[in-house]
């Protein structure tokens, strides 16, 4: 028999290495412009801040890139900005896109997402106005046909001290468009609606109502809708039937616009 003894040695050695933890910066978040669900910017003057808040709790040292300028993939417009605001210059009208980047004491880098916005001063004084119809002809007739097959409307701008008739927009159409506010003096309008022609149904022919509206949009200013349930027929004349929607007050770059149906009868004369 043996005996002895025996001593087992370990191959584990005791790890006294010490970690340092670094954090990188956190993704920043805008704080400045304030983007309008429409994609602008309201500015004065001729410049707009940015400004974005971001975190880094190892206290590295903040040196911050922008990049902007009017391209889709901005280019470097300022490197080393050791405060998370800067001014940059803008024209009316334009859309701009940035971005700011920055790298910690490891050179791990965060980089924001491109952001964009359209820079609107208030002085830009063209407004596009687009007429809209809805009708009711299948009930009326029976037949499932879209507004253009029904009727052709004509939409009308006066002007309102004497009714007499700027602009007339006919595109074959029930819907029609105008953008030509921008070049006409300042004053009172009134937008003005009449039937160029309506589907002759033969001996199915019946009263088919016509609901309007009338959409304004004038860049980060403006973006109002007015509906006219049923405010036409096409029983009457085509050449002899008129309906006034809107008054628009015009002042510089400014725009008043108030409903004012009229329901005219007898027809005027176009």
């Amino acid at each position: 028999m043996l005996s002895g003894l025996f001593t087992i040695q370990s191959c584990i050695k005791e790890d006294r290495t010490t970690f340092t933890t670094k954090q990188a910066f956190t993704q920043p978040v805008v704080t400045s412009p304030v983007v309008r669900s429409d994609g602008t910017v309201l500015f004065t003057g001729s410049t707009v801040d940015l400004s974005w808040v971001s975190e880094n709790k190892s206290g590295d040292p903040v040196k911050w890139d922008v990049y902007f300028g009017t391209d889709a993939t901005p280019a470097l417009y300022k490197s080393g900005l050791t405060q998370s605001t800067l001014s940059v210059p803008v024209v009316d009208g334009q859309t701009y896109y940035w971005k700011v980047s920055i790298a910690d004491a490891n050179g791990v880098k965060t980089t924001s997402e491109i952001y964009r916005f359209t820079a609107i001063d208030g002085t830009n004084p063209d407004i596009q106005v687009d007429l809209t119809c809805e009708t009711d002809v299948l009930t009326a007739i029976g037949l499932n046909l879209a507004p253009d097959k029904t009727v052709d409307l004509r939409l009308l701008v006066l002007k309102k001290n004497d009714m007499s008739v700027v602009a007339t927009i006919d595109d074959g159409a029930a819907a029609e468009s105008y953008d030509g506010f921008s070049v006409l003096a300042d004053g009172e309008y009134v937008l003005g609606v009449d039937l160029f022609s309506t589907i002759n149904a033969g001996d199915f022919n019946t009263p088919i109502s016509l609901s309007l509206a009338l959409n304004f949009n004038q860049l980060g200013m403006i973006n109002q809708k007015l509906n006219f349930s049923k405010v036409m027929t096409n029983e009457n004349p085509c050449a002899l039937y008129r309906t006034y929607l809107a008054t628009v007050k015009k002042a510089g770059s400014i725009y008043t616009i108030s409903s004012s149906v009229s329901y005219l009868a007898p027809a005027i004369v176009t």
